[in-house]
């Protein structure tokens, strides 16, 4: 519970907003590289997000409607194979449709749901 990745997707980009951060037996500290300015979230409107994490080159790119350029970006190794999450801060979100996608998998003796 104390080392994983998150990513906040915001409309204004700050130290603590829009970027990708790194939680390490610490507070968060923010390892995006290149973060646009923000994101249009609007009022009601389907978005599509995806975030790409390779455990073996450390690459992490998220990307917000258009799938042909991120919109955050980095390289980080503290981590590897993991568990995931959903969450959000201030507002409510919804979630239509989550795929998942990876070479390998491997199974955990407990899941949040159990």
């Amino acid at each position: 519970p104390s080392n994983f990745y998150y990513v906040h997707i915001a409309s204004a980009a700050d130290q603590n907003a829009h970027n990708i951060f790194l939680v390490k037996d610490a507070p968060r500290t923010n390892i995006a590289k290149r973060t646009t300015e923000g994101v249009n979230w609007g009022v009601g409107i389907r978005h599509r997000v995806r975030i790409e994490r390779n455990c073996e080159t450390g690459k992490i790119r998220i990307f917000f409607d258009d799938m042909s350029a991120p919109i955050m970006e980095t390289t980080d190794k503290n981590f590897g194979m993991g568990q995931i999450g959903f969450g959000s801060f201030d507002n409510t979100n919804r979630f239509y449709e989550i795929r998942l996608y990876a070479p390998e998998t491997e199974p955990v003796g407990k899941s949040f749901f159990d």
